[in-house]
């Protein structure tokens, strides 16, 4: 057998091993699946992971994946207590999150949480290898010795839930948790368990009756309350319910901009981008890039991503086939991580990128992948965004996979490609429509995803409305 043929047939082995792990064993009845040894189970488990194609999520592989997780390996599920009058007394609310590792939820976030309410957290930062965060000087918090995940065996989170159900908390909040925290919730007794949800894929798991759904990703959308599918004509689920206000955005330590029409005259006449190099990239959306940028030669494009020598030379070239490079520019990357002191840990990459973000007349929001926090960032600095939204009826993936509609504003947003092109010229060129643009970015900013009021307002919302389903038999 020669070496080309025997990598081949190494290739062909993998393609099938990963075909029966990912899709088809996980399509087997639930109970036969829990018949197999839970050593083959728990490898279909980690081999069927819902993401793919570029990040982009499977939601019934996912659907199908927890299912199994929760049939197969649970084995200690503790019924939630009862919940209490939520008029008499303090709320009692937990979070369970690696605090250092959060970008978009500050510490200043959970210093102004409302009189009405008793504050517990709960740190995992250590199973990553972290130190302990700046949330250490809290007087609730936990500093949890969990094991790092994913976990097949009750035994692994007995002691967190032990400590989670100790506080007697009304309501716990889980995020950007990068582990399976599914046998921890059938141990906690909370009555009323939330989710917040960073990216597509909501929580799958029978105590969580509420949880944020912010990043629509094609087809689905919400509909009454539930997530729902669009093609299929179905709802995804109705074991829960979500909530598209429940969120918030870090506004790095800056305080907003008031808008004017000075600060809009002030700017130079430059795009910028910052963002993931494949959202730069992709197709349509590069070309209406230098499309603006051949109508008018003194107009330049600074762009920070990150990104191997390989992926930064595809992008320069994307520019030259065009005929605009010499308008284009790469200023390197910057990163929001923040030390255990809560410090960023790339102030000077921040700080040139701030700068240029300021004195910019335009950031475009990228397609079929949108932006976040990178938007909201402008949002704060008061750089006009312009964004593509199509409706739901004429919802094409190619053109737009990804919906975070939370960020659009009226004026900044168009309906087709065309639109938006057109729509970007005009806010550099027009600058009573640039300023209506930075006056609806300032109001979502200081009334919703940068006020902790309103955050605060829609946990405790949404804790009264998990046990009010709860009261009515919803589970």
């Amino acid at each position: 057998m020669t070496i080309f043929s025997r990598l081949l047939d190494n290739r062909i082995t993998n393609a099938v091993r990963i075909f029966v792990l990912r899709d088809l064993i996980p399509r087997f009845p639930l109970a036969l699946i829990r018949l197999l040894p839970r050593t083959l189970v728990r490898r279909v488990y980690e081999a069927c992971t819902p993401y793919s194609n570029g990040g982009r999520v499977d939601m019934y592989r996912h659907l199908r994946r927890e299912k199994i997780m929760q049939r197969v390996f649970r084995d200690r599920n503790i019924p939630q207590r009862p919940g209490r009058d939520l008029s008499q007394g303090k709320i009692r609310i937990g979070f369970i999150a690696p605090f250092a590792n959060l970008l978009g939820f500050p510490q200043e976030l959970f210093e102004k949480y409302p009189d009405n309410v008793d504050l517990f957290t709960y740190d995992v930062t250590r199973i990553y290898d972290n130190p302990a965060s700046a949330f250490a000087t809290f007087s609730q918090y936990r500093d949890l010795d969990l094991p790092l995940g994913p976990y097949y065996d009750s035994s692994d989170c007995t002691e967190t839930a032990r400590r989670i159900n100790e506080d007697q908390l009304d309501g716990l909040i889980q995020f950007r948790c990068k582990w399976d925290a599914g046998l921890l919730l059938d141990q906690v007794t909370t009555p009323n368990i939330l989710s917040i949800n960073c990216g597509s894929a909501p929580q799958i798991h029978d105590k969580i009756r509420y949880q944020s759904f912010v990043q629509k990703e094609y087809p689905f959308t919400i509909r009454d309350g539930y997530v729902y599918d669009l093609n299929r004509d179905a709802y995804y689920s109705k074991d829960f319910k979500v909530s598209s206000d429940l969120f918030y955005f870090d506004k790095r330590g800056i305080e907003p901009i008031e808008p004017s029409l000075d600060v809009i005259r002030n700017k130079k006449n430059q795009i910028i981008f910052t963002g993931s190099s494949y959202k730069l990239n992709s197709g349509i959306f590069a070309e209406v890039i230098c499309s603006v940028l051949k109508k008018d030669k003194t107009l330049r494009f600074l762009y920070y991503i990150r990104g191997t020598p390989d992926v930064q030379e595809s992008v320069a070239n994307q520019f030259k086939r065009h005929g605009v490079l010499g308008q284009t520019e790469h200023r390197g990357h910057y990163t929001n991580w923040k030390d255990d002191e809560g410090n960023l840990v790339d102030q000077e990459g921040w700080n040139r990128a701030r700068h240029d973000m300021e004195e910019s007349r335009l950031f475009m929001n990228s397609f079929p992948m949108c932006g976040a926090s990178s938007v909201f960032e402008q949002f704060v600095l008061c750089t006009p965004v312009v964004h593509l939204n199509l409706r739901d009826e004429e919802w094409d993936p190619e053109l737009q996979y990804v919906k975070l509609e939370m960020l659009l504003t009226e004026t900044g947003t168009a309906k087709s490609v065309s639109k938006y092109e057109d729509l970007c010229a005009a806010v550099l060129k027009d600058d009573d429509l640039a300023f209506k643009i930075i006056e609806e970015q300032h109001r979502l900013v200081m009334n919703k995803w940068g006020n902790p009021a309103h955050f605060w307002n829609e946990i405790i919302n949404c804790i009264r409305a998990s046990q009010e389903l709860c009261d009515r038999g919803f589970k």
